[in-house]
């Protein structure tokens, strides 16, 4: 009497593997995850007295729709340029679509009443496997006032405002 030996069967073998390599991409992407999510860190608050702080304080106010606030932090020569209706028109046509964004400081320069701050600003978009960032210089320049430091530059978020002319 010959004995036989049990077959393999051969689909069984590759849902094996199938199922291996299912849960080891499960891992690298909840690893990824994790790593993006402890990596980002909270945010650093600077002085309320300092450049830094006088743009963090705009953005803030930018970012919660408190455009009075935030059009109180340009200077007077700026204010005097774009008045709080034109600011807001501004924000309507050209700020209108919100973005996940974050602002890293590179550095400061100048002295005395005149400082211009380096930034990067890393735009977030997408969502899952198809998001994705992009990276972008900004300068933006202050200038020390009597009642503190004011962004000399007309914005709109961190891009330049367009100023529009008065009609002749």
């Amino acid at each position: 009497m010959t004995t036989q030996q049990p077959t393999a069967q051969p689909g069984r073998d590759s849902r094996q593997l199938l199922f291996i390599g299912a849960g080891i991409l499960a891992l690298l992407v909840i690893s990824v995850v994790v790593v993006l999510l402890v990596g980002r860190g909270g945010a650093t608050t600077y002085p309320a007295d300092s450049p830094e702080g006088t743009l963090q304080r705009y953005l803030a106010a930018f970012d919660d729709g408190d455009y009075e606030t935030a059009h109180g932090y340009f200077s007077e020569r700026v204010r005097d340029e774009m008045s709080m209706e034109d600011f807001r028109q501004s924000v309507g046509m050209y700020g209108g679509y919100p973005t996940t964004q974050r602002v890293i400081f590179e550095g400061t320069s100048g002295a005395g009443d005149r400082v211009r701050l380096d930034l990067v600003v890393e735009y977030f978009y997408g969502e899952g496997l198809g998001a994705g960032s992009d990276r972008q210089p900004r300068q933006v320049n202050l200038v020390r006032e009597a009642d503190g430091w004011r962004i000399d530059d007309p914005l709109i978020g961190l891009d330049q405002a367009p100023i529009m002319e008065p009609p002749f």
